[in-house]
């Protein structure tokens, strides 16, 4: 059905993840926009006109990363990074990498955003994601808190983000109290991540 959608997992009464997006009708069938999908066609076009452009690859990467063609994702991060090795790019195809499930290479490429930026808090939370993602706790939990040491008082959105996945990997942990507690913070910072249905 055409319209705004939000799927929900859920584990008990706990919000494990959420993905809000908008279905639209193209043609006589539907697909679901994202705030980078919805650009899809744009950014295509910008594409053939700047293919030299790092930026260019990198948001048409966010775009297939919205429509879940994670390998067209990678291959487009992959290009950005080619033409410019920022930080960021690395960090974009570590976030697809885990997507993927396909962690290793996910912190090879977090490793590389933070040799390049040690304080790249986007890379120290996928990082910790990654580990967290193999059952690492302890040292997922260890770039939170470094994350956290980092982040600006202003930047609420990584900080609710940081919070969120430690509360994660305590829960993971069985320290449900730690766990609580920065869901409770995350919260706090953003609530649209502790939103109920």
């Amino acid at each position: 059905m055409p319209g705004p959608w939000t799927i929900r997992l859920e584990s008990g009464d706990n919000k494990v993840a959420e993905k809000t997006f908008k279905v639209v009708a193209v043609g006589d069938i539907y697909v679901h926009v994202g705030k980078w999908a919805s650009q899809l066609p744009r950014l295509r076009q910008g594409n053939a006109l700047y293919p030299n452009e790092a930026m260019t690859h990198n948001y048409l990467g966010h775009a297939y990363r919205e429509f879940m063609e994670y390998d067209l994702a990678l291959e487009e991060y992959t290009k950005a990074i080619s033409l410019e090795p920022h930080p960021n790019f690395y960090n974009n195809r570590c976030l697809t990498y885990n997507n993927k499930g396909e962690y290793d290479k996910a912190l090879e490429d977090c490793n590389q955003a933070l040799a390049l930026d040690p304080r790249h808090i986007g890379g120290l939370i996928n990082r910790g994601n990654s580990f967290r993602l193999q059952g690492k706790y302890d040292k997922a939990i260890e770039d939170y808190n470094q994350s956290l040491q980092i982040v600006s008082k202003e930047d609420h959105t990584n900080s609710a983000l940081a919070y969120y996945n430690r509360a994660l990997a305590y829960e993971a942990k069985g320290e449900l109290d730690k766990a609580q507690a920065d869901r409770k913070k995350a919260c706090e910072l953003d609530a649209s991540l502790c939103k109920n249905p």
